[in-house]
């Protein structure tokens, strides 16, 4: 009883960042270990019940033996040694291959479906259902908004996981009737006794098992179910320009499309701020003065202004990963850019190498580049931490419009286009924007926008919309069509061409 309430009074920490490579890295060891592994498990665990039941003991059978991946590590049909840790040489025992087989599928549907530990934990037996439409959906418990199963579109690939999870649930499932996938017995004769599915303890095994190597300035990977749901909104934010908010928060069960981005950027900060205020009211007293209540106040709000911070710190983290990889092309010349907030980042971006550059002590003829990277570096993240520039998600442009200031909310295009369609007499108890809507933005709006940015991707994207409205006017089922098909053509042209000419470096 201690032990439980020491560890659930405490308040829940923030979930730690896992950035987009690092869950790739993860995804894709979990999907090699189920491809390669899963049908070689199985059919040892398997062959241990049929020992079981026979009442004999061996170390393999030839039908599994003949399974086991060239080059792979044995799966011995033992869950234990019986207390001996004497055993063969590149050998694991059952309880550890099945543990890392249910770790791997963990990774993979939370992943995948972008679901919290209780979700994926809700696999359940027939939880996989194709569509009419060839989509196929996974039934998942939603806990903390829906409180009900909600089907959720997933890829092919969570066929196989959820097959294999099956398979190896099996018997306990018939034994216990019930219908839970991560529920494995040692015996099934003692069916309280499950093969562990604490997936905070085993998915780090499995890695290491695996040889992912953890993320980098890590000793471990300390890897949550969470940390892959967060993942999957970190990659689909920053990654998968021309992407759909709605599609985002379809996958999250939100209400609103814009919740975790209006939340980060700018209920947070405010929220830090005024418990900062708050908190340098109260410590202006004395010590002598304050009150038991006060102090304990004066506690609580420093362990809720460190959360905050950490949490803030958490969305921040990989935003301005993200924008230093942008600003390191753009030096390099490996990304270009056009638009006028594109031109007003290359620019700063040039600015700041050529500060860079003369804070270096050159002791020889020759310029050594690696000598520029780190301190350019450091200068490119600080001058992230205190700029603005994020995906307009449902296009492929970048905005760098920043939301704090009056004067970029009064000039972003967006704006002032969802501002032409507000009625006039209808201002009373109309709240003001806070930051750009990204509702009222598309190629076309963000290109023509002071703050609009379109990298590599979002000029591919540019030069198809050309073409496309180019084949749309030539098509065109009437004179009248055609002419405005011909109008839109040449506005999205000439603003193409005033968002040029394309801005890269290279030559430093």
């Amino acid at each position: 009883m201690d032990a439980i309430l020491t560890r659930d009074r405490r308040s829940a920490g923030r979930t730690a960042t896992l950035l987009p490579w690092d869950m790739m890295r993860a995804m894709t060891a979990a999907a090699r270990f189920v491809a390669t592994y899963s049908q070689y498990i199985i059919s040892t665990f398997r062959d241990l019940r049929s020992f079981d039941q026979k009442g004999v003991k061996s170390f393999e059978t030839p039908s599994s033996s003949r399974l086991m991946p060239k080059g792979g590590t044995r799966v011995l049909p033992l869950w234990n040694r019986g207390g001996s840790d004497d055993r063969p040489e590149n050998t694991i025992l059952l309880d550890e291959a099945v543990r890392h087989l249910l770790a791997a599928c963990a990774i993979l549907i939370a992943g995948f479906a972008a679901r919290r530990d209780i979700g994926v934990r809700s696999a359940h037996y027939g939880c996989l259902a194709e569509k009419e439409n060839g989509l196929l959906f996974m039934s998942i418990y939603i806990g903390k908004t829906d409180k009900d199963r909600v089907d959720i579109p997933v890829p092919a690939i969570l066929k196989i996981v959820v097959q294999t999870l099956e398979e190896l649930s099996a018997d306990t499932r018939e034994a216990k009737g019930t219908k839970w996938l991560f529920e494995v017995a040692f015996d099934l004769n003692k069916l309280t006794r499950l093969v562990s599915s604490r997936f905070h303890q085993t998915i780090d095994a499995f890695l290491k098992f695996a040889g992912a190597a953890p993320p980098e300035g890590q000793d471990s990977w300390n890897l949550s179910i969470h940390m892959l749901r967060r993942g999957y909104g970190i990659w689909y934010f920053y990654g998968l320009t021309g992407g759909s908010t709605d599609a985002l928060s379809m996958m999250f069960r939100h209400n609103d499309p814009n919740m975790t981005r209006i939340y980060f950027t700018m209920a947070l900060p405010g929220e830090i701020n005024r418990l900062k205020s708050e908190l340098d009211v109260r410590l202006r007293s004395s010590v002598a003065n304050r009150t038991k209540e006060d102090q304990a106040w004066i506690d609580s709000a420093y362990d809720r202004l460190s959360y905050l911070k950490s949490h803030q710190q958490a969305f921040d983290e990989p935003r301005c990963e993200i924008f230093v990889e942008k600003m390191l092309g753009l030096w390099k010349g490996t990304e270009s850019v056009i638009g006028a907030g594109g031109k007003a980042l290359y620019n700063d971006v040039q600015a700041i190498a050529e500060r860079a550059m003369a804070s270096i002590r050159i002791g020889s003829r020759a310029n050594d580049p690696g000598a520029l990277q780190t301190p350019l570096l450091q200068r490119f993240f600080d001058y992230a931490e205190t700029h603005f520039l994020e995906p307009v998600l449902g296009t492929n442009m970048w905005c760098a419009a920043n939301p704090h200031d009056p004067q970029h909310r009064a000039n972003a295009e967006c704006l002032k286009l969802k501002g032409r369609g507000n009625a006039p007499w209808k201002k009373d108890g109309r709240p003001e924007d806070l930051m750009p809507d990204f509702d009222f933005a598309c190629n076309r709006v963000c290109v023509g926008c002071r703050f609009g940015a379109a990298f590599n991707d979002g000029q591919r994207a540019l030069q198809e919309e050309v073409e496309e409205h180019r084949r749309a006017a030539g098509d065109a089922a009437t004179a009248s069509l055609k002419h405005e098909g011909e109008l839109l053509l040449a506005e999205l042209e000439a603003a193409i061409t005033r968002a040029g000419p394309v801005s890269k470096g290279g030559n430093i």
